[in-house]
Formats: structure tokens, sequence, C-alpha cells
């Protein structure tokens, strides 16, 4: 029955392993010490169910194909996507199997809202691991994302590799054409949103000179000068984009025009771009 492939048989490997494996009565019968021929048998049923592990590793391929344990995706950088309630709905819905013998191996597991809700982060990199083991093309996301996150924090290649072999993030290597890849993405993009004429580029010079932590023995300071820029979407701007002869000297700007324009207004939206 085990071993079956008719789906009509389906309901009685469930039933059969809902008792092998959630009854603790069955479970401490099939482990406890006994004859040889007795272990044989008991082991021979546990074997045939292959320790429920097809039914996990399907719900393993199944949340690889999700965004959160799915590919990098590289016009993703969001990390919001990261946050508790998305973990858990994933989680939930995808590897409830894989939830509830996590949670089961953790115990004493608190219920309190609290001790539950940090707790995903850390059954979403377990899980993460799982899903980059079985396919380390396809479910490399969090993999990715948390090396890109270790690389601006100035983490250094050896740290980086170190955490790749444990499978918790990619390898340095990786890191690092991801970072090209991410910079050429962003010029193209940046290139084709300048050829609308609602959108505006702002641009200027920097100069730094680095310091003396920055130099290395023997070695002078040196002179950066550097050219950047940001590009922003004029939403009121005119559809054809702004024309010279639209300007009218006769009209005077005062300070509160300037003030109280809609894109100088002091509301959430300008304390989520400038907090200070």
């Amino acid at each position: 029955m085990c071993s079956s492939t008719n789906p009509k048989n389906r309901h009685y490997q469930s039933a059969l392993a809902e008792a092998a494996y959630n009854t603790p009565e069955v479970l401490a019968f099939y482990l406890a010490p006994s004859k040889a021929e007795n272990l044989k048998i008991r082991l021979a049923v546990l074997d045939a169910l292959q320790w429920g592990s097809p039914e996990l590793r399907r719900e393993i391929t199944q949340l690889g194909t999700t965004d959160i344990f799915g590919k990098y995706d590289i016009s993703n950088m969001d990390l919001s996507e990261l946050d508790n309630c998305n973990l858990s709905s994933s989680i939930t819905q995808e590897a409830p199997n894989m939830l509830d013998i996590l949670r089961r191996i953790a115990e004493p597991y608190e219920t309190s809202r609290e001790r539950e809700n940090e707790q995903w982060p850390r059954w979403a990199i377990i899980l993460s691991t799982l899903c980059f083991l079985q396919r380390r093309s396809n479910c490399s996301n969090l993999p990715t994302k948390l090396g890109l996150h270790l690389y601006s924090k100035g983490v250094k290649a050896r740290e980086i590799d170190l955490l790749a072999k444990f499978g918790l993030s990619v390898s340095y290597k990786s890191v690092y054409r991801t970072m090209n890849s991410i910079a050429n993405h962003e010029a193209h993009l940046i290139a084709e949103r300048s050829a609308s004429l609602c959108h505006v580029t702002a641009y200027d010079n920097f100069e730094q000179v680095e310091g003396v932590k920055a130099q290395r023995t023997d070695d002078n300071s040196t002179f950066h000068s550097v050219t950047t820029g940001v590009q922003l979407e004029g939403v009121d701007i005119p559809q054809g984009g702004l024309r010279q002869d639209m300007f009218d000297t006769r009209v005077r700007v005062s300070v509160g025009d300037v003030l109280f324009s809609p894109g100088n207004m002091d509301t959430d939206v300008e304390h989520q771009v400038s907090p200070n």
C-alpha cells in the first residue's frame, strides 16, 4: 500500500503516516527495545513509509517555487518581502508538515505571539538551506540576498565563503558576479527611463580624499572625483515634456509657492524619503 501509486490508496497512506508519526504511543512501540525479529518488522514498516521523506521532499520542492524561496530576481531588490507575515504565509501554505516537524524538534515551543514572531526567520533559514541543497540554481533568492547584504556591510570574502559552505549564503564570487549584473541592469534601466519625457536626471560631482584609515603602508592618500546623479519621475510634467515656450516671465513665484508645493510639503511620504 505504501509503495502503490494508485490515487485511491492516498487516504490510507496518509492515515498510516498520521498514526506512525503523530501518535506517541505508536511511535514509542516501534522504537522501543524488543527482540530482533520484532524490531526488523517495525523498521520494515517505517522503511516502507520512507520515514515520510517523499512528502517532505515534495513540500520543499513546492516551497522552492515561491518568490521568497525561489530563484533570485535581479529586478527585485526589495527586502520587505522577508517580513514575518510573508514568511509565515509562504511556509504555512507550501510546507505545513515540514513546519510542524521543525516545531516538534525545537520543543519546548512557546506559543506566545512574541515568541512565534521570533521563530519565522529561523524557520526560513532552515527551509532556505534545504531548498538551496535541492536546487542551487532555482532556489537562490534568500542565499543571494543574504550574501549581498553581508557584502554591503563590509563582510570579507573569507566569512562569506564560510557561510556559503553551510548553505546560508552564496559564495563571494557569486556575490561579486551578482553585483556586476545589478550594475549592468541598473545602467540599462536608467538609459531606458531617460528616454522618457517624464523623467528628470539631476547630477553633480563629489570629491573625496581617502583618510588615514583608508591608506596602506607606504601609500599616499588618493583623490577621487566621482559623478553621481538621481533620476526622478516628474508626475506633474505634461505629456510631451517641458518646453522652453512654457516659461512665463510674467508669473512671480513667492516663497509660499515653493514651500507649499505638493513636492515640498511636510508629509509622511517626505519623512520616508528624508527622515531627518
